[in-house]
């Protein structure tokens, strides 16, 4: 298990890069949408969000297929008149 670990510590390494950098983005993600969110009520706005899914095919590599599904949310501030006012 010792050479292992001294073998792809590189690969460790990088992970544990990637964990640091999602630990860090996703406190920030959540502060922004914060932020955007006050935003619009304070012009006055409400906050709608609609969500669409799509199935995304991809090849397995042996001849067969797959599919995963994608999902996206849309934030959109609408004025009180109806005008929308940003989308995030």
């Amino acid at each position: 298990m010792r050479y292992h670990l001294y073998d792809y510590w590189p690969v460790y390494a990088f992970l544990a890069a990637v964990a640091v950098l999602i630990a860090l983005a996703a406190p920030a993600a959540a502060r922004d949408q914060e932020r955007w969110e006050s935003w619009c009520r304070d012009q006055g706005g409400t906050i709608s969000a609609r969500t669409g899914t799509a199935s995304i095919p991809y090849s397995t590599g042996n001849g067969g297929m797959g599919s995963y599904t994608e999902t996206t949310t849309t934030y959109t501030c609408t004025a009180p008149d109806g005008r929308v006012l940003g989308t995030d």
